[in-house]
């Protein structure tokens, strides 16, 4: 299920998320996308010449391209809208939350380089503060994703049972392989990637990989490390967290995302009502900024090697 050697995915998130949703739309013929000139970025040219008719351009007007998601959901369509992540959250909130979440009508907002895997974007594009957002909406939930079989099977859940705002943030760039194909995912369902009970490390997305880094240097160092990806973060997976705080020492959460009200948040929620436990919550503080994303992996701390230093600091 799991893939144990460190190898590159050989194909992109966001390849594999317009490919799953060209697959679903041959039995599915109400399942539409909606992409705001970004058709480059997404990959989404090739559901347009698959399914020209259910494929709509709106253009650079995020906001327009929710309304128009919403009013397709009115009259039974499944409607995928794309743009970089600042734009899907921040830019179209208030249509999102009335026209989508409060209205009770269906629609995906696909999310990309949250975080910083916007790269040379910079600070503008560093999307910090989406997860934050999103989980303060009811009818709402929210997805992190990790590589391309998590994005296959993430979108198959979608087309077959889509209800109310769905938020789905991920990575365009090429990633880490995390899981092998078929594994089954499930919403509101974590996964133990690797087993421990000295340290347990929550992470989702772009994090996982590192994780896993960090994890290898730690083991290494002898400690017993748990690896968890909670690519669903609303719903939350609360018995999966609530067995590792009473199965490991320390707990650890690691965030592409503003400290402040991202994964760690919602797994501190868990703890503070059902499990009591001290959580090390790792992740920005400041705006994002212009660099590679290899760089900002360094800048921000989140590199393997300097995550293991870290928890290390903070447990010994």
């Amino acid at each position: 299920m799991i893939v144990k050697e460190n190898i590159q995915d050989k194909t992109e998130i966001r390849t594999a998320c317009i490919e799953a949703l060209i697959h679903q739309a041959k039995t599915d013929d109400s399942i539409c996308f909606i992409d705001t000139d970004l058709a480059g970025s997404s990959g989404s040219k090739a559901f347009e010449k698959a399914y020209s008719n259910r494929y709509f351009n709106i253009g650079i007007m995020e906001a327009q391209a929710v309304g128009v998601a919403a009013g397709l959901g009115v009259v039974g369509y499944k409607a995928f809208v794309h743009s970089f992540a600042p734009f899907i959250s921040r830019r179209c909130f208030d249509q999102a939350v009335v026209s989508s979440a409060y209205a009770n009508i269906p629609m995906v907002l696909l999310g990309s380089d949250p975080g910083i895997t916007t790269a040379y974007n910079g600070g503008t594009h560093t999307t910090f503060e989406d997860i934050t957002m999103f989980r303060g909406v009811s009818n709402t939930q929210i997805f992190d994703i990790c590589d391309s079989v998590q994005m296959s099977g993430i979108i198959k859940i979608l087309c077959e049972d889509m209800k109310g705002l769905n938020y789905v943030r991920f990575s365009r760039r090429p990633s880490r392989k995390i899981y092998n194909e078929g594994v089954k995912f499930q919403i509101g369902k974590g996964i133990t990637l690797r087993e421990g009970t000295d340290i347990c490390i929550f992470a989702s997305g772009a994090m996982v990989s590192q994780a896993l880094d960090a994890a290898d240097i730690l083991t290494a160092k002898n400690k017993s490390v748990r690896v968890i990806d909670i690519f669903s973060i609303l719903p939350i997976d609360e018995d999966i967290i609530i067995q590792a705080a009473k199965e490991c020492t320390h707990l650890v959460s690691l965030d592409n995302h503003n400290v402040r009200g991202g994964l760690g948040s919602a797994i501190a929620d868990v703890l503070i009502e059902k499990q009591p436990k001290k959580l090390l919550k790792i992740g920005a503080t400041t705006f994002g900024q212009v660099g590679t994303y290899d760089q900002l992996l360094k800048e921000y701390g989140w590199l393997g090697s300097q995550l293991a230093d870290t928890i290390l600091t903070h447990i010994e």
